[in-house]
């Protein structure tokens, strides 16, 4: 009995977990063909098996009385196609490459032989879809190569023809950042984003995500752009379908820190001044921190899983730490004006007389004490009469990030 609680406790939450994503939106692959002769004359009953080439995990099917396999909800990752019948040669066919909402056909035709011969095909061929679904899809390895500021996937939808950005200039993160794309001139807030078949957007804005996953625990992603099927459903402009990365049967991980400070940065191009008092540099200060670890493998907790391929985990953690500063310019008086001097600025009028004060100052004694000391108080001194105007102030404000 103790021997069989684990695997019936990681059932049982496997099932629990799956509950939120019953009839959810595809995040597999389907692999279907017809397997035939020499002649072109189709095989039935023959055993098609297709095993995940990083995982273990494998599926069996038949063909029919047409010849025809089919091999449905197959995680994405790399495959290999096993084909074996009396008196034919065996059919092995290695790195069938199957990714998100794909529909591949791959006819076999078998060879004349014993089944101990086996006859192995490992050339590159273009694979067939069939499915009507126009889409592009964003690899992993594109993300991990190409330059993103950030470190956020979003930017790179635009790889995908039909995409564009109402904010071109922006790159958040987080809840900081908001998602304005546009899909085949589609309204910007009509896009479903999907995190492993989950919804992922805020349905009060459509313009922001839940999650934002690290661009190193997304496997892929699929940008359905038109006649895509009725299970996506909901939003008429498109549908971002992200796929993370699952444990392979080996333990593999990483950890990374990516840093950026005002050494290596350049200075605002009307700056003067420095933005602290005391401080030579003519930056404001920054400091960037961007570090997190992942780690993936298989679950082989008190003697489960020996074989290592029925489950699999993968954890990752980021962290972003910001230290920077923002130097906005606003105007506050200027020490004249505190005393009442307003030379050089349009004509001030007496409110008894109707008439200009002298000058354009306003007498000491016209001005009333609390309204001086509000002044004093609230409004500093111009820091920045170098920028075109002896009013210019330019506060030095903190906008940290955790």
């Amino acid at each position: 009995m103790k021997r069989d609680f684990f695997p019936r406790f990681v059932t049982l939450i496997a099932l629990g977990l799956s509950m939120a994503t019953v009839g959810a939106q595809e995040l597999t692959a389907t692999l279907f063909g017809r397997v035939t002769d020499p002649t072109g004359a189709v095989v039935p009953g023959v055993e098609v098996v297709v095993k995940n080439m990083d995982t273990g995990f494998s599926r069996s099917v038949r063909t029919d009385a047409e010849g025809n396999y089919v091999a449905t909800y197959l995680p994405i990752g790399r495959y290999q196609l096993t084909v074996e019948a009396p008196g034919f040669k065996r059919f092995v066919r290695e790195n069938i490459v199957l990714s998100v909402n794909d529909r591949v056909a791959l006819n076999v035709t078998l060879q004349l032989g014993e089944i101990q011969e086996t006859v192995t095909v490992t050339a590159e061929e273009v694979l067939v879809q069939q499915s009507p679904t126009i889409s592009g899809l964003v690899s992993g390895r594109q993300m991990t190569e190409l330059p993103l500021n950030n470190r956020n996937f979003v930017q790179l939808t635009y790889l995908v023809p039909g995409v564009s950005s109402a904010l071109p200039s922006q790159v958040g993160f987080g809840g900081l950042s908001v998602i304005s794309i546009s899909v085949s001139g589609s309204r910007t807030s009509g896009i479903n984003w999907l995190v492993d078949g989950g919804r992922n957007v805020d349905t009060g804005s459509n313009l922001t995500l839940f999650n934002y996953p690290s661009v190193d625990a997304v496997a892929e992603f699929r940008i359905l752009t038109n006649v895509y099927s009725a299970e996506f459903g909901r939003n008429a402009g498109g549908v971002v379908n992200i796929i993370t990365k699952s444990g392979t049967r080996e333990f593999h991980g990483g950890v990374y820190h990516f840093l950026r400070n005002d050494v290596i940065t350049a200075r605002e191009p009307f700056r003067f001044t420095p933005p602290i008092v005391g401080r030579t540099s003519l930056k404001p200060p920054l400091r960037y921190n961007n570090f997190g670890w992942n780690i993936g493998g298989p679950v082989t907790l008190f003697g489960y899983n020996k074989s290592r391929d029925k489950t699999f985990f993968f954890f990752s953690q980021e962290f972003r730490r910001i230290r920077e500063f923002t130097t906005p310019r606003t105007t506050v008086p200027t020490a004249a004006m505190r005393r009442g001097d307003f030379s050089g600025l349009p004509p001030i009028r007496d409110p008894r007389t109707g008439q200009p004060f002298p000058g354009n100052v306003i007498p000491s004694d016209r001005i009333d004490p609390n309204a001086r000391i509000i002044v004093e108080r609230l409004f500093p001194l111009p820091n920045a009469a170098a920028e075109g105007d002896p009013r210019f102030y330019r506060p030095t404000l903190p906008q940290p990030v955790n």
